[in-house]
């Protein structure tokens, strides 16, 4: 007799971002809940053209030992890497577990770089699933990714870039691509409704972690009091990116921070009023920001 099918198990919420945007941090928060869950790699990527390539750097880090894995997950990791292409049947594989009622999570935040053709397959498969977009300044995350990218580099750690080597590094499609918030702005609202979006601050998440949680539990209806240990998961403080090399920076950076500010006014604002009005070697004054318009059709959380 043939054994049923069984329904397809899916993510009830992923969390994006990019990387160096606080999705870690949240998810170190919620996995204090004994009923919430999420694989034991992040970046599955499973609706992302970059998936091999991504699988490929997953494996290179466990060889090298910069993964930690349980061996109770092996098995997990078997059936990620014998599947030669991705499918749904593949991923709803990784997302079963033994145990019956979890809330499953995935932490995506490569996802922020989604095409709009891919946030719609990725839609079609998961219509229901939760969004959690966390948005951080777009010149400080680039900054605090590169810093993470090269603290373990022996050949040029970060502290022996050059201002030439830095700014390279903050204009190049990696960097600024992945800071590139308003393409998902544009992109996800198309397809998940406005109530499963849920956009937050890293500044918010950093100034006042238990609020910030407090919100997020409640748009994942999680009616658990935020674990005791929200309070002390702010990383130690970060150094911002030098004003100073503001104004040498591609003019993406402004028009991204500019677009933020109109939309989400609040924290981008701030952000903004601090970027270079005017192109190197010109004197012209930087004009005063014009109000959000009043229908935004994204607002942040709270």
């Amino acid at each position: 007799m043939a054994k049923p099918k069984l329904p397809p198990v899916l993510p009830d919420f992923i969390l994006i971002g990019a990387p160096e945007a606080g999705a870690e941090l949240v998810k170190l928060a919620l996995t204090q809940h004994s009923h919430i869950w999420f694989p034991p790699i992040d970046n599955i990527l499973a609706f992302h053209s970059s998936f091999q390539f991504a699988r490929l750097q997953i494996l290179q880090k466990l060889l090298k030992g910069k993964l930690s894995i349980k061996a109770s997950d092996l098995s997990w990791l078997l059936k990620y890497f014998l599947q030669p292409t991705p499918s749904v049947k593949w991923y709803s594989r990784l997302l079963r577990t033994k145990q019956e009622g979890l809330y499953k999570g995935e932490l995506s935040d490569e996802y922020i770089t989604l095409p709009f053709d891919e946030v719609e397959q990725l839609h079609r498969v998961m219509p229901k699933a939760k969004i959690i977009i966390l948005i951080r300044n777009p010149v400080e995350r680039s900054y605090a990714a590169i810093r993470e990218k090269f603290t373990d580099n022996k050949k040029t750690p970060f502290e022996r870039l050059t201002r030439r080597q830095l700014m390279s590094l903050m204009n190049s499609d990696w960097a600024r691509t992945h800071s590139s918030y308003q393409r998902a702005l544009d992109s996800w609202p198309v397809f998940f409704p406005r109530a499963n979006i849920f956009i937050g601050f890293y500044d918010d998440l950093i100034a006042n972690p238990v609020e910030f949680m407090e919100k997020v539990q409640a748009f994942l209806n999680i009616e658990a009091p935020v674990p005791d240990m929200v309070a002390d998961i702010v990383p130690p403080q970060e150094q911002t990116f030098p004003e100073e090399y503001l104004k040498l920076l591609h003019p993406f950076y402004r028009q991204e921070l500019e677009g933020l500010a109109n939309r989400l006014s609040s924290h981008a604002g701030t952000w903004f009023d601090k970027f270079p009005a005017s192109a190197p070697n010109t004197t012209s004054k930087r004009k005063k920001l014009p109000p959000p318009k009043p229908k935004s059709p994204l607002r942040p959380a709270g």
